[in-house]
């Protein structure tokens, strides 16, 4: 009866160890911002897991102190428990019988603790506890409560001397909360999230543009000046107004003699009280608004805040020198979130279009900060520029033509459309394994490979 005792006591033993290790790893592994939204929902013990985390280094203390009891505990008693039990065993050794038993029994009890103690109470609990964190740690809450108010004196002594220990050897206590994520970390969590179905694939994306959308500047996503639609106040109205009905848009930069030099906005629908009366043309100067003017180096962040204040939804971009760069429209800025917006009017070709045989044809407007998430490509050196037209231009070292190539990363790219010196399309082929003699080059001229 009393052998039946102490192996019981070895038994609960384990558990009691399994119970600190499995508070242990589920404490460090619950998120505080799961623990939040339990809390939130009425959930009392993860209000008290809540009350833990800020406290984290004294409550794995007292794990480490239940562990460290256990264990010992388990030695005391376990070990003699089991090798009594084994020793009948033995009996029939004759002479030899206690002989065997001590040098056969108490190693085979030893072996015997010590996997129980490893599987049962180590390997098991820890295994759980990091696959069902979020569980464990509102179950061990309220038992680890009252073990830590038990033993606090203790705790609190030993915890004091490790802390003393901790800075004399030379270790700083860690600045800012380690549940705080650094941009790169975030996106880590975004891609698992996306693997684990929890996300989206445009889910996904759009908080993926979220984070980087503070390092965009105005210059990376504005209309540039060659494909700005603009009026001149000095042209004939009847000229002015055969444009508004060749564009699809409904403000329009106005400016006199020089883009250089913009006196204000059109909205289309300050024309039309005046489009069906008879008498003279009217001047268009007088409809227009009061233009907004922004710098190319403007924080997209800082733009958006910009049209919010002042209740408009197109700015005029200047460079450096002060000359008309482009326009940036409000639509411009949300597309940067949440990709191409097009309406039953917008005719534009989509950025990216897959072709046969692994072929891609790629807007030259597409931004080099793009490139990699959208067409696989890397470039082998930092671009100064900021499309993917820009990059090709820089590489041929000219003005590209039809069917000039380069070779960007491990990508071969083909000029296939331009529009007087500016490129409109571009072919991208699939990577290739080794480049040929025309493709080291990086500029060839000629009609485009079939």
């Amino acid at each position: 009866m009393k052998d039946l005792l102490y192996l019981l006591v070895a038994l609960a033993l384990v558990v009691l160890n399994g119970f600190f290790v499995a508070a242990e790893f589920a404490l460090v592994k619950v998120r505080a911002t799961r623990m939040k939204e339990m809390a939130d929902d009425g959930s009392r013990p993860a209000v008290m897991v809540l009350d833990i985390l800020p406290q984290l280094d004294a409550y794995l203390s007292a794990c480490q102190i239940g562990i460290t009891i256990a264990s010992l505990g388990l030695g005391w008693i376990g070990e003699p428990a089991f090798a009594h039990l084994l020793e009948p065993l033995f009996t029939g050794f004759g002479r030899w019988s206690g002989v065997a038993s001590h040098t056969i029994a108490v190693p085979l009890a030893f072996v015997i603790i010590t996997v129980l103690h490893i599987t049962l109470g180590e390997l098991v609990p820890k295994i759980i506890a990091i696959r069902q964190a979020e569980k464990l740690a509102v179950w061990v809450a309220w038992p680890m409560r009252l073990f830590y108010l038990l033993l606090y004196p203790a705790i609190w002594l030993l915890n004091g001397c490790a802390l003393i220990l901790v800075k004399w050897f030379g270790f700083k206590e860690a600045e800012g909360s380690d549940s705080a994520l650094s941009k790169q970390e975030l996106k880590q969590v975004l891609v698992g999230s996306r693997a684990e179905g929890y996300l989206s694939d445009s889910q996904t994306e759009i908080l993926r543009k979220t984070l980087e959308f503070p390092g965009h500047i105005v210059r990376q996503i504005m209309v540039p000046r060659t494909d700005m639609v603009a009026l001149d106040v000095n042209d004939p109205f009847e000229d002015n107004f055969r444009t508004l009905c060749n564009s699809v848009h409904t403000r329009y930069p106005l400016y006199e003699d020089s883009q250089d030099n913009i006196v204000g906005i059109l909205h289309l629908k300050s024309l039309l009280p005046v489009l069906d009366r008879n008498g003279p043309s009217p001047d268009i100067r007088a409809f227009a608004h009061e233009a907004q003017f922004v710098p190319e180096s403007l924080p997209i962040a800082r733009l958006l805040t910009l049209f919010q204040e002042e209740k408009s939804h197109l700015a005029i971009v200047i460079d450096e020198y002060g000359g008309t760069s482009g326009i940036v429209t409000l639509e411009d800025v949300i597309e940067e979130l949440l990709g191409e917006i097009q309406d039953e009017f917008d005719r534009e070709e989509p950025m990216v279009v897959p072709l046969d045989l692994g072929k891609i044809s790629v807007d030259a407007a597409l931004p080099v900060d793009d490139l990699k998430e959208r067409i696989g490509l890397v470039p082998d050196q930092e671009p100064d520029v900021d499309t993917l037209g820009g990059l090709v231009m820089t590489r041929l070292g000219r003005i590209a033509r039809v069917g000039d190539s380069v070779v960007i990363g491990e990508r071969r790219i083909d000029v296939s459309r331009v529009s007087g010196r500016r490129i409109v399309r571009l072919i991208v082929h699939p990577a290739r394994k080794e480049s040929g003699p025309d493709e080291r080059d990086g500029d060839r001229k000629g009609p485009l490979p079939t």
